[in-house]
């Protein structure tokens, strides 16, 4: 005989996780998973993440929780030339700072997802896509250069400059 149980809810926040209950450590992991070079964060011993205390251009507060990620290209060894994906839903919410530049990734940019508190958010010089309708993404300006021999479209963008602000 089989028997099967249904439960209803007008409550929709009940399946929710909270995110804040995980520790730092399980974000940055998240975040870095998809860079070509993140065997740099693992130990030689096990396999297994360092602790994100010992990352380089990761600064944590005494709390333990992650307040700078500083992996620009200029900073030797701190950034990632063979590039990868990233997954910045992952940013743990205390992040005021994050540098990334100069390293070839892909993603995404939403920037309604970034945390509340974030100061500084640099990513040039990286293959990633936002969409300027949402989350107060805004084009300032491009430059272009002429193209010779198309009628339909004499100029052509190389870049492209984004300006970012929190709502209010």
């Amino acid at each position: 005989m089989w028997y099967a149980a249904i439960a209803y809810s007008a409550e929709s926040m009940i399946a929710r996780v909270d995110l804040e209950i995980f520790p730092h450590q399980s974000f940055m992991e998240m975040l870095f998973d998809g860079f070509v070079e993140k065997s740099r964060y693992h130990s030689h011993m096990n396999g297994c993440a360092r602790d994100i205390a010992e990352w380089n251009g990761v600064n944590v507060n005494p709390q333990g929780a992650v307040i700078k990620i500083d992996w620009r290209d200029c900073i030797r060894f701190n950034h990632f030339p063979l590039g990868g994906t990233i997954a910045l839903q992952y940013l743990p919410s205390t992040v005021r700072k994050f540098y990334l530049t100069g390293s070839n990734m892909q993603g995404t940019v939403d920037v309604a997802g970034l945390p509340r508190e974030m100061q500084r958010f640099h990513m040039q010089r990286n293959h990633l896509s936002a969409d300027p309708t949402k989350g107060h993404l805004s084009v300032v300006g491009w430059t272009s250069t002429p193209v010779l021999g198309e009628a339909k479209n004499l100029f052509k963008p190389l870049v492209v400059f984004l300006s970012w602000r929190r709502p209010y």
